[in-house]
């Protein structure tokens, strides 16, 4: 399996930012826009440009989101006291667990922290890897090392990973040594109203999207509304649609409520990158608005998703997407996937009643169940690769390998053009014991993914086992 965080290591790993014009002072390592007198925003520079933003209430300081590293939120603790003149934190809030947004909380351990309820279990297992967390950093670190040894001093390329290696600097110092993380002083569950006499800071449960945790929070006296990582344009798509469940109905909602009149809008502040106005931001409440009821009205005509995407490309005022860098494939494969997900919603979950079956009647039933669902036509059931790759690592979490393989491999009939799929195959043949099929089943994965790091490292496992049986047989 290629785990979540390691994922987004990855994706920063192999990210080529240039930073012309950019301040590369350690003691420093934020641009500064201050919004207005009350509002102040730090864009870390950084391969991510993870965005802080602080307010200024009569009634004290105001953090958004702290960034991966402790050490890295302790600058920005720095430069909003400077900027500020003042030292009063009062609270720290957090639009989602992820621990880009999260980890540097522990520069603030004096200060109480909210977020949403549907946070704490991540945060818990976020935890528990925290010693894989680091070990993963470690590894980036010393591979960036490498590569600038190897750049041609003063060219783009040698800036730009002097820039990334100053970023896994800041958070290995910053987590080193850290066993646990900063649990949250307050959770919630739909809104949460703070009234800090000059300023009212609305808490606003999104719902299942992005991580499961997302919020809004708006600030009305000063126009301002902080969307954490649903809504993004550079490097990113927006990321909404990122959990199995999602609640569409709810996010309209929510979008609706922001952008009325009376709500008085005028700035976003997405996670990452670049400030929006609100207009931008309602032509993705339309696109989801829209969609949603594209695919509502497809399951009454019994059309299929192949049969939507002909008849509802993503449409043109996402051209300029383009100008951002996205290529045509990428907003394809985005509206796919966003079209795949939102169809599926009016559909039940193929995976859960698969495993139901295997927990009830065993596995060949779940088996034979799954060739009747796959049979039904118009289908009654979404059959989701992360639903059944989740389902098969509930079963080998509980030591039920055989099951896990037939699990894992009904993913690989329903998507054998993934590399995960192979990926935790493979992890699960291993653990059986059987290495033959855990070798075949990783190169199969790096056939359709030559950068899968974590399928590299385990075919030089088995290697490494291979050849030590044959010198233990030979000598």
């Amino acid at each position: 399996m290629i785990r979540a965080k390691n994922i987004c290591l990855i994706l920063i790993f192999l990210m080529a930012v240039s930073a012309p014009g950019l301040c590369p002072e350690e003691t420093a390592p934020f641009r500064i826009n201050r919004l207005s007198p009350r509002v102040l925003i730090l864009t870390e520079i950084s391969p991510m440009e993870n965005m802080i933003v602080a307010l200024a209430s009569r009634k004290g300081l105001v953090v958004v989101d702290t960034t991966g590293s402790p050490q890295t939120a302790g600058l920005a603790r720095q430069v909003i006291s400077r900027e500020f003149g003042r030292k009063d934190f009062v609270w720290v809030i957090d639009t989602h667990y992820h621990w880009d947004h999260t980890y540097g909380n522990a520069a603030f351990e004096d200060v109480p922290v909210i977020i949403q309820e549907n946070a704490l279990p991540r945060i818990q297992e976020d935890e528990a890897g925290l010693a894989e967390y680091l070990a993963d950093l470690e590894r980036a670190a010393a591979d960036l090392s490498r590569q600038i040894s190897e750049a041609a001093p003063q060219s783009a390329a040698f800036q730009a990973l002097q820039l990334r290696s100053a970023f896994f600097a800041r958070n290995l110092e910053g987590m080193k040594g850290r066993d646990r993380l900063v649990r949250p002083t307050v959770t919630f569950n739909d809104r949460l109203t703070l009234r800090l006499d000059d300023l009212t800071v609305n808490l606003i449960f999104f719902g299942r999207a992005h991580s499961g945790s997302d919020i809004f929070v708006h600030i009305p006296e000063e126009g301002l509304l902080i969307t954490g990582d649903l809504f993004l344009e550079r490097v990113w798509l927006p990321l909404f649609s990122g959990q199995i469940e999602l609640d569409i109905p709810r996010w309209i909602e929510v979008l609706d409520d922001v952008l009325a009149p009376e709500a008085n809008v005028r700035w976003v502040v997405p996670g990452h990158r670049d400030v929006w106005n609100r207009d931008k931001l309602g032509l993705w409440r339309d696109y989801i608005a829209d969609l949603w009821r594209v695919v509502q009205e497809a399951k009454k005509d019994n059309l299929d998703v192949p049969a939507i995407l002909a008849q509802h490309p993503l449409a043109p005022q996402f051209d300029y997407l383009k100008g951002l860098g996205h290529e045509d494939a990428a907003l394809s494969r985005f509206h796919e996937r966003n079209v795949r997900s939102f169809f599926g919603q009016l559909f039940p979950s193929a995976a859960v009643e698969i495993g139901r079956v295997a927990r009830e009647k065993g596995v060949e039933a779940a088996q034979a169940r799954f060739r009747l669902l796959r049979s039904e036509k118009p289908a009654t059931f979404r059959f989701e690769e992360r639903e059944f790759n989740s389902l098969g690592y509930e079963f080998l979490g509980l030591r039920k390998i055989p099951e896990a393989i037939a699990l894992f491999q009904m993913n690989v009939e329903l998507f054998p053009a993934s590399a995960n799929v192979y990926d935790s195959l493979a992890e699960a043949f291993m653990l059986s014991g059987d290495r033959d099929q855990a070798i075949a089943n990783y190169r199969r994965s790096l056939e359709f993914n030559p950068n899968n790091q974590n399928a590299k490292d385990m075919l030089q496992k088995l290697q490494d086992k291979t050849d030590s049986h044959k010198n233990a047989a030979g000598g």
